[in-house]
C-alpha cells in the first residue's frame, strides 16, 4: 500500500515571497487566523521561566497579495505569575492571495518575544496565559498560550513531552495521581478499561461523559465500575465486542497491546463498520500478512501515525503493551490534537 504524501511543514506554513505574483492590497483587509507556533528554536512547548518566539500565521483570501505588519499586547494569565512581551512587533512581509503567512520565515526579531516567569507554586495545573495580537490590516486576534511541564514526570527534555502536553490541554488526562504537581506516570502501562476514557475523551473532547449504564454488557464491569459507562459506549459504537464470551467479558484491568491498540484506535475514529484495505507488502517483519492484525496496523503506517518501534529491521513490536507515554502519541496523531492554535 502506498503511503500518503507528506508536504513539508514550512511549504505549509511559509510562503515564499517568489509565488507572490501581483501587487501587494492595500487598506484595511480581512485575514484569517490558521495557526500558531511557539518556541520554535526549542520544544515547541512554553515552559516557565523560558524566553520563547512566537509566529502567529494568517491566512489570505482576500483576492490580492497583503503587506502585514503585526503588534502585540495584554499580556496576561493567572495571578502568581508575571508575563512579559520582549518584542511587541511582527513582520510578514508580503502574504500571497491564496497563501499563509508567517514572520518565522523572517530574521529572527521579526517575530514576537515573550517570556513568563516560573513561580512557586505554579498558580492553576492547566495554566494558560492569552496575548492580543493586532495586524496592520485590521485584524485583532487574542491568542491562548499553554503553559507546559504540567506533571512533575514528565520532562520538557523527554521525546514525548509534547505529546503528553498535548492530551492533557484537551482534558483528556489528569495524570495518575492527586499530587502537587501530579505525575503522569508515563511508563506505566494502559489498561483496557483505562483506555475507554482515553479513546472517547480524545474524539469527542475532554468534557464528553457517555450516558449511564442501564444493563452491563459484561460480566467482569459492573454498573457501579467507574469505568462501565466508557466501556458501554466503546461497545455501543462498535468498536469492542469484549476478550470472551460464555460468560462475555471485557477484562478491564488486561494490558493493551500495541496490536489491539490499532483497531481500537481506528474504529474509534472511522466507527465501528471500518475495516482497512488488504495489506500487500507487509512494511514491519514482525507483522506478516497473515496476521489478524495486519491491515490495522498498516493503516496505522499509512496515515503516519506509527512509525513503528525499530528500524534495522522494521519492526511493529505487535504484542508490546501501550504505555501512557506511547498513548499519547496515539491519541494526538490519530484525532490531530493540536497543542496551540488558532
Amino acid at each position: 500500500m502506498r503511503r500518503l504524501a507528506i508536504v513539508p511543514l514550512t511549504a505549509l506554513l511559509i510562503v515564499s515571497l517568489s509565488l507572490a505574483g501581483s501587487a501587494p492590497a492595500t487598506g484595511a483587509v480581512p485575514l484569517d487566523p490558521v495557526g500558531i507556533l511557539v518556541d520554535m528554536a526549542g520544544n515547541e512547548v512554553i515552559e516557565p521561566g523560558e524566553i520563547f518566539g512566537l509566529a502567529p500565521i494568517w491566512h489570505n483570501g482576500t483576492g490580492g497579495d497583503v503587506d502585514v505588519t503585526g503588534t502585540l499586547s495584554n499580556a496576561t494569565g493567572p495571578a502568581g505569575a508575571t508575563y512579559t512581551i520582549l518584542n511587541s512587533t511582527a513582520d510578514y512581509d508580503i502574504i500571497p492571495n491564496g497563501g499563509n503567512g508567517s514572520c518565522w520565515d523572517r530574521p529572527q526579531l521579526d517575530c514576537y518575544l515573550l517570556q513568563v516567569n516560573d513561580p512557586n507554586p505554579r498558580p492553576t495545573l492547566h495554566w494558560h496565559m492569552t496575548v492580543t495580537e493586532t495586524l496592520s490590516t485590521g485584524e485583532v486576534k487574542t491568542w491562548s498560550l499553554h503553559i507546559g511541564r504540567s506533571f512533575a514526570d514528565n520532562s520538557p527534555t523527554v521525546a514525548n513531552y509534547r505529546f503528553v502536553e498535548t492530551i492533557f490541554h484537551h482534558g483528556i488526562t489528569a495524570g495518575c495521581n492527586t499530587k502537587t504537581p501530579p505525575w503522569y506516570c508515563p511508563t506505566l502501562p494502559v489498561t483496557r478499561e483505562q483506555m475507554a476514557i482515553f479513546l472517547l475523551r480524545a474524539k469527542e473532547g475532554g468534557g464528553f461523559t457517555p450516558p449511564p449504564v442501564g444493563t452491563p454488557t459484561f460480566a467482569d464491569v459492573p454498573a457501579s465500575s467507574p469505568y462501565a459507562r466508557w466501556i458501554e459506549e466503546l461497545v455501543d459504537r462498535g468498536v469492542t465486542a469484549g476478550c470472551a464470551t460464555n460468560p462475555r467479558r471485557y477484562c478491564p484491568k488486561n494490558v493493551v497491546t500495541r496490536q489491539e491498540m490499532a483497531i481500537f484506535l481506528l474504529r474509534t475514529l472511522e466507527g465501528g463498520s471500518y475495516s482497512p484495505p488488504p495489506v500487500g507488502t507487509p512494511t514491519f517483519t514482525d507483522v506478516p500478512a497473515s496476521s489478524p492484525y495486519a491491515r490495522w496496523i498498516e493503516d496505522l503506517f499509512d496515515r503516519f501515525i506509527v512509525a513503528g518501534c525499530d528500524t534495522s529491521p522494521p519492526r511493529y513490536c505487535p504484542t508490546d503493551p501501550v504505555s501512557r507515554r506511547a498513548m499519547s502519541v496515539f491519541l494526538k496523531r490519530t484525532f490531530n490534537l493540536i497543542l496551540y492554535g488558532p
